[in-house]
Parts: structure tokens; sequence; C-alpha cells
């Protein structure tokens, strides 16, 4: 059997380096290309006409290869389609709100898409949306605090929807450099799929697995250079399946670890803003989000994907351990 899933991975990463390939040719022939915000870096405007919008194939080659997986082994899986359901929509419908945005950059030829007030509106909308099909399928509030339950009644559902219209908004402000969340991506779900071994999930586990492959196969044209961006499509999916992930392991409070880094990154943006009213025109970093006030400091993006990597993989190994520690 380990043999046969070996294959079938390596084939369905073949599957998706191909179609992000036909893509990417799809996109220059077309013309739709990324426009780059006039706010930022001015060594981000040569990457200004770059095909975009690469988070479609992200969230469609997820899919496709997890039902491919399901019907190759379901002798060995037992697959509750609720529970998959639960996992995926997240990924699906704020991948939806990405593309409307990321369609809308393109068709204006500037960097605004969605007025953020419509965005947050939308991603409530979506967020609402899966708790409903939460409740259908675990039919409680209760939240597991490091091993303890606390029954929150209906204040669980305003968590989950401030956590999921908020971290989203997070995974979509760390995409600002050439495989940033790509691989910072692929480190969330390495240790959200070790634990979810840990506990005997096999849905995530099986997602976790699929979504890390595509995501490389995806960084081989983010990098070093990138031919493609995931945009607002696949920033937004991927931050929405990180929680509906440990949520439906019940393990919500490890996104504080998993997700540190892109905590890190929207709290840079919230900070820099608040400072700036306060003091009327004084910052606090030379840019927000945080990476690019280390990029204007000289560090290039390499190094800088590398050190956020660093701080998740640690901060994610704390959680993982603090996680194990209360199975």
């Amino acid at each position: 059997m380990k043999y046969i899933l070996i294959i079938l991975l390596f084939f369905c990463t073949c599957i998706s380096m191909i179609s992000f390939n036909f893509f990417i040719k799809h996109q220059r022939k077309k013309r739709v290309g990324q426009s780059i915000r006039g706010l930022g870096p001015e060594t981000h405007l040569i990457k200004s006409g770059t095909p975009t919008m690469g988070g479609i194939l992200l969230i469609f080659n997820t899919i496709l290869i997890y039902f491919i997986f399901c019907l190759v082994f379901k002798k060995y899986l037992s697959i509750d389609i609720f529970k998959s359901i639960l996992i995926l929509f997240p990924l699906i419908g704020f991948g939806v709100i990405g593309f409307i945005d990321d369609f809308l950059i393109i068709k204006k030829h500037n960097n605004i898409g969605l007025k953020p007030t419509h965005k947050f509106l939308l991603e409530l909308f979506v967020s609402a949306v899966y708790y409903f099909i939460y409740l259908i399928n675990f039919v409680n509030n209760e939240l597991n605090f490091f091993g303890t339950y606390i029954d929150l009644g209906f204040m669980y559902g305003v968590m989950l929807l401030l956590l999921l219209s908020g971290f989203t908004n997070a995974t979509n402000f760390t995409d600002g450099l050439d495989g940033l969340l790509g691989l910072n991506g692929i480190i969330s779900f390495l240790f959200i799929g070790i634990y979810s071994y840990l506990i005997n999930n096999y849905h995530v586990l099986l997602i976790s697995i699929i979504v890390i492959f595509v995501l490389i196969s995806f960084l081989s044209f983010n990098l070093p250079k990138a031919t493609i961006f995931m945009g607002d499509t696949g920033s937004l999916a991927l931050g929405g399946l990180m929680i509906s992930s440990l949520v439906s392991m019940n393990a919500e409070v490890l996104i504080l670890f998993f997700g540190f880094i892109y905590f890190v990154e929207i709290f840079s943006v919230i900070l820099q803003v608040w400072y700036f009213k306060k003091t009327k025109g004084q910052r606090i970093f030379k840019m927000s989000p945080l990476h690019h006030h280390f990029e204007i400091c000289g560090l290039s993006e390499m190094k800088i994907n590398l050190l956020f990597c660093f701080i998740n993989f640690v901060f994610s190994s704390i959680g993982l351990w603090i996680g194990i520690s209360f199975l």
C-alpha cells in the first residue's frame, strides 16, 4: 500500500505541475497579470504583469487529488462526506471571495479590488455558512482549551466568525514576497498533518499531505523568481483551510502556534495604522506588513523567507509539543 501511495503522490504532483505550466501560458496569453500597489516597495514594480490567480489551481488540484485518493483507497479509508465538506468548504468559500477580489483588480488594472467593507461582509457570510455546517456535524460549541473543554454556547460561533475572517486576512497579508506564503504554508500543514496523524484524524492528514505537495508544485513556479502568484484566491483559501482543519480536530487554539507568523504579519499592519493615526504621521516600521520592513532594511526576499520559516517552524514545534501533552 505504501508503494501505491508514493506512486500516486508522485503522479498527482506531476499533474499539478503540468496544470500550473498550462495555466501560466494561458494567463500570459490573456494578459492576466498582477497590478502592483504604488505604496509597496519600489523593487516590486518589476513584478507588475506577472500571471496571477494561481490559487484557482491550488484549490482545484487539492480537491481533485483528494477525491482521487478517496476512490483509490476507499477500501482502507472511511471517508465521512460531512467531515470532508466541513474541512473543504472554507477552502472553496474564501477562495471564491479571493477570486472576486483578484478579478476586480485585473479588470480595473490597479491594486484595488473589493471594498474592505464588502470583503469583510462576504467573509462573515462564508464563516456563518461554515458554522452552520459545523453544527450539523458536531452539534456542540465546546472549545478545547489545552485539554479543558469549555462550552461557549453561541459565543463559539462568534469566535469562529471572527477567527476565520481575521486569519484569512492574516495569510493574505503574508502573501507579499515570492514563496513566502507557500513555504510557510507547507510548514503549517506539515505540523497540522503530524498532529492529525497522532489523533488518528485521517481526513485532515490526507488533505494536509495533498496541500503540501500541491504547494511544492506551485513553488516550483513561484521560486526563486515568481512566474505566477497565487493571488487573494489562494491566500484567503489557505487561511480558511488551516482553520477548518484544526476546528475539525477540536484543536482551534493550536492556530496560535501553527499560525503564529501570520498573526505577526497582520498585527504589524494593525499596529502600524494605529501608531500612524495616534502620532499623526509617525511609523513604527519602515513599511508594513513586517516582511516589507525587513525588505527595505536590505534583506533579500530569500533571507526573509528563511527567517519567517524558521520562526514558523519553532512556534509550530512548540504548538505540537503542547498539543501532544494534552492528548
